[in-house]
């Protein structure tokens, strides 16, 4: 019973129950479609699926709203992406992130999700609020997929970016129309989503400062002389071998490469080589397994004082 009707001399002023067909009449939307929200919501009575349209009553204040809401939700996740002028996979990622929330959510319920165009319109406002309008693309401006794709992070992070408003310089072309019309500094973007440095040595970065090459370093972590950890590279986000920085002190202080020794000496390795052989100093470790050849810094500055001293005495004897 609705307003207006009259049941044994009196007149309902309020509607306290609806049916499925009742609501479907007053609000224009298919039964079936009202009865597929509906259980989404969990409005309808536990046998519901045995009940006619007619007969299927809920309370009628919260299915009016929930029905009012999915007249208003028209568009389904592909219209909902072409509204917007989103690619497919930029639309996907918009509407599995959540950024994009529909109207009505059913597909827990075997229902599809709706949005509705003011929803939408309101996204769009808030991503190109402050854009100035352009008629091409300038000087280091993007659009978000471009963005995303040369400062190797996801597209998500360059929407949640801009709606936080972390990204001062944006702009909107003229020649385009909502998502794909957004124009962001990409240097801006890869300085935001940069992570933290690695708190360790790349083989390049140890290579040098050990005076080695990089596969050097390689060598050395394979067979177990450094310590490595695997972190995630701060710029490509992809896995990384590093070694920590106590670890690659620690084998600095212990171990020095012949070419360092020799660059020290001023003199050619071989020739180094071949008086560290006579005085007994042998090498650290395989130099054919490392790919270099390291002595304990510890022996060199030995016998490095050993023969200051020698040297010493017989200057001193010559005199």
């Amino acid at each position: 019973m609705g307003p207006g009707e009259v049941v044994f001399g009196n007149a309902a002023e309020t509607r306290r129950m609806h049916s499925i067909r009742t609501l479907s009449m007053e609000t224009g939307l298919h039964p079936k479609r009202l009865r597929k929200l509906l259980s989404s919501a969990g409005m309808l009575p536990p046998n519901a699926d045995e009940l006619a349209d007619g007969n299927c009553l809920f309370d009628a204040q919260k299915a009016l709203s929930l029905a009012q809401a999915a007249a208003a939700a028209t568009l389904s996740v592909r219209d909902a992406g072409n509204y917007l002028n989103a690619p497919r996979v930029q639309r996907d990622m918009l509407y599995r992130s959540g950024l994009l929330l529909p109207r009505i959510k059913a597909t827990d319920h075997g229902a599809a999700d709706l949005f509705a165009p003011e929803d939408l319109d309101a996204f769009l406002a808030r991503l190109l609020d402050g854009a100035a309008p352009v008629p091409a693309a300038e000087d280091g401006l993007v659009d978000i997929p471009t963005a995303a794709k040369v400062a190797c992070c996801g597209s998500v992070e360059v929407v949640r970016a801009v709606l936080d408003g972390r990204l001062a310089r944006k702009a909107r072309l003229t020649s385009e129309r909502g998502y794909m019309a957004l124009l962001v500094d990409v240097e801006e973007v890869r300085a935001l989503v940069r992570g933290a440095d690695p708190a360790g040595f790349s083989a390049e970065a140890l290579g040098a400062r050990l005076q080695t090459r990089p596969h050097v370093i390689r060598k050395l972590i394979v067979t177990g002389h450094l310590k490595s950890e695997t972190v995630i590279n701060p710029v490509n986000r992809c896995p990384m071998t590093v070694v920590p920085t106590a670890a690659a002190e620690r084998f600095e202080t212990e171990f020095v490469t012949l070419f360092a020794i020799a660059r020290r000496q001023g003199r050619h390795h071989m020739a180094v080589k071949k008086d560290l052989e006579a005085t007994g100093v042998k090498p650290a470790m395989d130099s054919e397994k490392v790919g270099a050849t390291f002595y304990r810094r510890a022996q060199i500055e030995h016998l490095s004082k050993k023969l200051t001293r020698r040297s010493t005495e017989e200057n001193r004897n010559c005199r």
